[in-house]
């Protein structure tokens, strides 16, 4: 659970983002299993891309269709500490990351349900 104050800020982490976008193929989606669940709040800020893709504007779904990003994990590098443990876990994360970045649909269509998602 996550307990943040002035002297316990949220890491890079805690913004929007879709996990490991770097690999070259990024997982399907993400699961989330609560060991310690607050009585009240505790919103996991999980979001259904489909649906945030689906209240876009036609036009803005048009205007990103074919716009693509190159993905890197360089950003989450900096959330790992310098000592033997935390760089062999790093460098276990990062395997194979490959080279080059991986170029991705801003767009991505769920095979199965044929639905796209931002």
């Amino acid at each position: 659970m996550f307990d943040n104050d002035a002297d316990n800020p949220p890491w890079g982490t805690d913004v929007w983002h879709s996990d490991e976008t770097f690999r070259a193929e990024p997982p399907l989606g993400t699961m989330l299993r609560a060991l310690i669940v607050p009585d009240y709040g505790g919103d996991t800020l999980f979001a259904s891309m489909s649906a945030a893709y689906e209240g876009l504007s036609d036009r803005m779904q048009q205007f990103i269709s074919g716009l693509e990003a190159v993905h890197d994990f360089k950003p989450f590098r900096n959330l790992f500490e310098s000592d033997p443990a935390s760089r062999e876990k790093l460098r276990v994360l990062r395997r194979p990351v490959p080279r080059p970045l991986p170029t991705l649909s801003c767009v991505r269509t769920r095979c199965r349900a044929g639905r796209c998602c931002s």
